[in-house]
């Protein structure tokens, strides 16, 4: 009868160091799935700090690009031109404005 209660106390002790075990597995568990959700809230945080700064970037480009078409189209207006050349096709002369705003832009850009 021996052998029974010792194999029995050793089938106990062994559930026990199993149970212990997967506790032990089950907190580290815990713990990675928190580091996990702490970097993902820390990448969440970054992606929309990353989408802010990539907004307010196209909005200063859009502004620029205002700012320098109203730049542009106030020095075509301001700039003298040969009348005697254009007078007789307004076509041209529209051309010409529109290259004179292409050129100050690429002298504002510069």
């Amino acid at each position: 009868m021996v052998p029974v209660a010792f194999s029995e106390l050793e089938a106990k002790q062994r559930a026990e160091l199993t149970m212990r075990n997967l506790q032990i597995e089950m907190r580290s568990s815990a713990n990675t799935i928190k580091e996990l959700e702490e970097e993902r809230e820390e990448l969440q945080r970054q992606v929309t700090h990353a989408n802010n700064a990539r907004l307010l970037q196209e909005q200063i480009n859009d502004d620029q690009q205002k700012f320098i078409h109203q730049q542009t189209t106030q020095q075509a207006q301001h700039t003298p031109r040969d009348s005697k050349d254009f007078d007789e096709s307004p076509e041209l002369s529209g051309d010409m404005d529109k290259l004179r705003a292409e050129l100050y832009a690429l002298k504002v850009s510069s």
